[in-house]
């Protein structure tokens, strides 16, 4: 944890020294100091958790978490990232809603680290749970991160960079073009709105500056592009064209892997030529719910649970390795390893 710091999203002081740093998109930021020189890609380690679709408060939650926290006992955990759906099942209320202390401080309260949120679909929820209709909810999680030791999320969309260890994570906000009711009352929010047009510039823009090939990428967002889960045969107003377009032409095969929750279950896809290139899929939406189901898609699978448990994945970048570890959670907490394994750049 030491090692750890940022140059745009956090305070120097929060979290350390020069390693780590974000950059953000939406909305706009003060400008901020030039990131310190550091070394070269490679010369240290970074461990994090991989979780979505946490925030429920309840006790498989809690449970989850302390199963995380013993994880992270025996293997390095610089960070967490979250998936989307942090707080269940409408989103917060205000900034001041308990339900941040309820559904992510309390829980979590064991983790002694930052975690890097995104949106999910219930972050931004209209009349009905999950609709992701009501963009400006969002802007209650982006505001947390002030009022938080751990939260961080300063925009909608940013990327984390962890320059020693050579690690680029690119959070990208998939609730627009996967919104299960589009506010055509707000155009700037719709799927082919400005804020996706946005967004996609400065996807392009992250991805450009961090071409080093000795990087491990990897993106984040809460909803899969690829999936086995019942989530991939859902029927949208807008179609899949407008996240087809923002994933095939921004971010697959530039990526290693893309980093999703969504499905309350646990999965890690083979790349599929012809979909997303090189880029392999990792689901992992079972924080706190585990009623995930397979669905009519049948993409090859290096490791998958659909077995009602929740679970998570642990992720450890040693310079041209990484190593993916997959634990499910049984109900009276104990957990147990169920995959893993070492990616060579």
């Amino acid at each position: 944890m030491a090692r750890l710091s940022h140059t745009s999203l956090f305070l120097t002081a929060l979290l350390g020294s020069t390693s780590v740093f974000a950059s953000g998109g939406e909305p706009a930021e003060p400008a901020v100091p030039a990131a310190p020189a550091v070394p070269a890609p490679g010369t240290a380690t970074t461990g994090f958790i991989i979780m979505g679709d946490s925030g429920t408060g309840t006790d498989a939650q809690f449970k989850t978490a302390a199963a995380m926290q013993q994880v992270c006992v025996q293997k390095q955990c610089d960070m967490a990232f979250g998936l989307g759906d942090n707080i269940y099942e409408l989103g917060p209320w205000s900034v001041w809603d308990k339900q941040f202390d309820e559904k992510f401080e309390k829980p979590f309260a064991g983790m002694d680290m930052p975690f890097f949120m995104i949106l999910g679909n219930h972050d931004t929820s209209g009349l009905i749970p999950g609709d992701g209709s009501v963009n400006y909810r969002g802007s209650h999680e982006v505001e947390y991160t002030k009022h938080s030791d751990k939260w961080k999320m300063n925009s909608r969309y940013y990327a984390v960079r962890d320059e020693q260890a050579g690690a680029f994570f690119l959070g990208y906000d998939s609730n627009q073009t996967n919104a299960y009711v589009v506010p055509f009352w707000e155009p700037y929010w719709t799927p082919n709105g400005e804020y996706t047009k946005n967004q996609k510039s400065w996807i392009k823009q992250e991805l450009a500056a961090s071409q080093n090939q000795q990087f491990w990428r990897f993106a984040f967002a809460h909803h899969p592009f690829l999936t086995n889960g019942h989530h991939g045969d859902d029927v949208l107003v807008q179609g899949t064209e407008p996240y087809r377009d923002l994933m095939r032409y921004n971010i697959c095969n530039q990526v290693d892997f893309i980093l999703a929750g969504h499905e309350h279950a646990l999965e890690v896809l083979a790349p599929v030529e012809g979909e997303c290139g090189r880029t392999r899929h990792i689901v992992s939406g079972a924080a706190a719910k585990s009623n995930g189901k397979r669905g009519d898609n049948n993409y090859v699978s290096e490791f998958e649970s659909y077995e009602g448990k929740t679970g998570f994945f642990h992720g450890f970048v040693d310079g041209r390795n990484f190593t993916l570890t997959a634990y499910t959670v049984n109900t009276d907490g104990t957990h147990q390893q169920k995959f893993s394994r070492t990616y060579t750049k």
